[in-house]
């Protein structure tokens, strides 16, 4: 609907962080980068860190992840508080299995934004690769922050739970890969 609006005359600089947005939500990082290959002039700087941040997002889930870091590293130049930015540092650390260097990125997301979904999402995500489920269940230190661990708690308690069946089920590794892609990214 949104390509739509912009082929009907809105305009794409008012609306491309939103159609980014929609098609990450989709799990296609493929299409998040054919959108985002050129950023319109006029999209509001703030937009346009989101964007690139996204777009780090993208590339780290597809491997690439010196352009993903080069990507994040602009999205955070243009503005050094871009959740998104973080976000996709933290993706790039998490897929490259440096777990430490990925949750201090998602650290400084969440004190940028302590309800940001995606970074709670991939520190859960984190947790679960470290196999520290006690700590992703909610244990304090983690999501205690903002006052959201016992919200969050549930939603963890459910995640660990089909991780653990999926652990179980998969033995060539294509079901636990479902983990290392965040939700804005997951086919």
């Amino acid at each position: 609907e949104i390509r739509r609006a912009i082929d009907l005359g809105y305009a794409k600089e008012s609306a491309q962080f939103s159609l980014v947005r929609a098609v990450a939500l989709q799990g296609e990082p493929a299409r998040v980068l054919k959108e985002t290959e050129s950023i319109d002039a006029d999209v509001a700087t703030g937009d346009r860190a989101a964007i690139l941040g996204m777009r780090a997002q993208a590339l780290s889930s597809l491997g690439d992840f010196e352009q993903a870091e080069t990507t994040a590293q602009q999205a955070l130049e243009l503005n050094p508080k871009s959740v998104s930015g973080m976000t996709g540092m933290a993706l790039m650390h998490a897929l490259k299995r440096d777990y430490d260097g990925a949750r201090e990125w998602v650290n400084r997301a969440l004190e940028a934004d302590p309800t940001s979904a995606d970074s709670w999402s991939l520190l859960g995500q984190i947790e679960l690769e470290r196999r520290h489920a006690g700590t992703a269940a909610g244990q304090p230190g983690t999501l205690e922050r903002g006052g959201r661990g016992r919200e969050l708690s549930g939603i963890v308690d459910f995640v660990v739970g089909v991780h653990a069946r999926l652990d179980g089920m998969a033995t060539d590794g294509s079901a636990q890969d479902v983990w290392r892609r965040p939700p804005s990214l997951r086919a």
